[in-house]
């Protein structure tokens, strides 16, 4: 701008000099102007003030932090009977229903019977006509007694008598077992819950056939309380945890409750080919809320880090380098400082490094903010 003033500074004085008279001057007027407003000093540029960014803030929490090793874990049933029938025959009666709670000894399905109380007639039977035999023998070897105590009688006589009345107890003994099997052969007819459970899925209906000793059981009856859970550990998760209280907290993987609990089997030896540990756990489930076959997640704890800060998660935020967040200085300006996370809490996190108790953290408001940006708390 100095430039062009100075170039038509310079065209006006020569067309003054050497200009006519009208325009020398015109040009001496527009000179003397020029001069005037070369002259005047520079207007300053008004500074536009910048609002301070309202922002929400916290300071960080400090207490006593448990750091637990977690696994997924999958839950069974402590007490758990496949109902299988010991006996061949037609399913005629079902009589519980699926999913009811019963008790030890209560009646689930009934199959057909009327073979098996023949044949238990026909073991009280032949039962009665063995004792029959047997009275006969002995009543004959007493009436031969005599004879042979007086030689009267062969000793080969004797000897085949008494083998008779032997072999006639034998074969009492011998109906007796097989009555005492047709009498559990016509009890199996009705099968009873061994356990106390709820009731599974039937995988027959009235009018099939069964099969004893079939690898298919007809119905699955489980105890809900307790449940074990299941899981696994590494070697290095295995020799961080405690060698008392080994409590355990378990989650569904779809759902808020937490449920405690108590470790009760660490398996012998590790599984060469994983390098994993088998371990089991004990939880309540009094409710029942909690079903054998379900995922969960457990959690087991290891130590507990003192004086621990923690903020909430949304207050951190991620770039290139890293988590980092802002903090509220003195004059009111955020300054942005990495971080180093902790363990996770629900919506908190641990700030291992880069915070110290009692400076205020920005949790809301992150948009419009910049190192040095100057904030409102509100």
């Amino acid at each position: 701008m100095k430039r062009i003033s100075s170039l038509l500074l310079t065209g006006f004085i020569n067309l003054a000099m050497y200009g006519d008279s009208s325009m020398k001057r015109i040009t001496s007027l527009l000179l003397t102007g020029l001069v005037l407003t070369a002259c005047e000093p520079p207007q300053e540029t008004p500074k536009i003030e910048i609002p301070a960014v309202p922002v929400l803030v916290t300071t960080p929490a400090v207490k006593d932090i448990p750091l637990y090793v977690e696994a997924l874990g999958t839950l069974t049933a402590s007490v758990s009977a496949g109902i299988c029938p010991q006996v061949n025959g037609l399913l005629t009666e079902v009589l519980v229903d699926e999913g009811s709670w019963v008790k030890p000894g209560t009646p689930l399905i009934k199959i057909d019977a009327r073979p098996y109380a023949i044949k238990q007639q026909e073991a009280e039977a032949q039962l009665a006509i063995d004792r029959k035999t047997h009275e006969s023998l002995v009543k004959k070897m007493e009436r031969f007694k005599g004879l042979a105590q007086k030689d009267l009688l062969a000793q080969t006589e004797w000897d085949d008598l008494e083998t008779e009345v032997a072999k006639s107890r034998a074969l009492i003994d011998l109906s007796q077992a097989r009555l005492n099997a047709a009498k559990l052969d016509l009890e199996r007819c009705t099968i009873v819950s061994p356990i106390e459970g709820r009731v599974g899925k039937l995988s027959a209906t009235e009018g099939a056939l069964v099969t004893a000793g079939a690898s298919n059981s007809l119905v699955t009856v489980v105890d809900l309380d307790p449940l074990y859970v299941d899981f696994y550990l590494t070697e290095r998760e295995f020799a961080s945890m405690p060698k008392s209280n080994l409590e355990i907290s378990v989650k569904p993987l779809h759902g808020d409750k937490e449920v405690k609990g108590q470790l009760t089997f660490l398996d012998n030896q590790f599984d060469s080919k994983t390098g994993l540990l088998l371990v089991r756990g004990t939880i309540a489930n009094p409710e029942y809320t909690l079903r054998p076959g379900q995922n969960v997640k457990v959690k087991v704890p290891v130590s507990v880090v003192a004086n621990a800060k923690q903020i909430p998660q949304k207050a951190v935020k991620y770039n290139q380098e890293g988590p980092y967040i802002y903090v509220v200085q003195a004059d009111q300006t955020v300054i942005s400082r990495p971080v180093l996370l902790g363990v996770e809490q629900g919506d908190q996190v641990m700030i291992l490094e880069g915070l110290d108790a009692g400076e205020m953290v920005i949790t809301e408001g992150h948009l419009r903010l910049a190192p040095g940006t100057k904030v409102e708390v509100k």
